[in-house]
């Protein structure tokens, strides 16, 4: 990582709640000082650890119904934070507008994905996730739906091909009576 990169990340870290410091600190290999973090957050702050962060957790929104930028919390729902925008009055949560939105059981997802990497059927991971059948149709497409939102539309730049692939199959495919491909021809002089 890059120095420009590393501090950008650094400034990130300021945004994160106790909870996520604790997290973030075990993920690193700081077991000691991320138990340290979470049980004394509430009382004392962790020493290196801004107890507040620096700047609003709802600066960086935007409401994804109308662009606006005057966002304010507006409590909690489906265990997920609700926002309100000023400008158009509308609430959002952070799945909105993403093809993940409105999907139930989260906890699932998981369950979900390693199904689709270990390439199950839809039969196995209904089962695996203990859901019907339409459902892990439905989670499957919104998943992969998910993969490419937010890629670009068009390329732009300098773009390299390396190889082509057709996805075709010339098994029952004929050619028209009394001609032979050319490919046949060839392979039957040859033998």
């Amino acid at each position: 990582m890059d120095s420009g990169a590393f501090k950008t990340w650094l400034q990130s870290t300021r945004l994160l709640d106790r909870r996520q410091r604790a997290r973030a600190l075990r993920e690193l290999g700081a077991t000691e000082d991320a138990d340290l973090a979470e049980k004394t957050a509430a009382v004392v702050p962790v020493k290196g650890l801004p107890s507040k962060p620096l700047q609003s957790k709802t600066a960086s929104l935007s409401c994804p119904h109308c662009g606006g930028d005057d966002i304010r919390r507006w409590g909690r729902a489906n265990g997920k934070p609700r926002h309100r925008c000023l400008s158009c009055g509308k609430t959002f949560n952070p799945l909105t507008g993403t093809p993940l939105a409105a999907l139930h059981y989260p906890d699932r997802w998981s369950d979900q994905v390693k199904a689709m990497i270990n390439g199950e059927t839809l039969a196995q991971t209904a089962e695996r996730c203990g859901v019907d059948y339409s459902t892990a149709f439905r989670w499957r497409h919104r998943f992969l739906e998910a993969l490419t939102h937010g890629d670009p539309a068009i390329l732009t730049g300098i773009v390299a091909v390396d190889k082509k692939f057709i996805l075709d199959s010339f098994e029952s495919k004929r050619s028209p009576k009394g001609k032979r491909s050319s490919l046949r021809k060839a392979s039957m002089q040859s033998g």
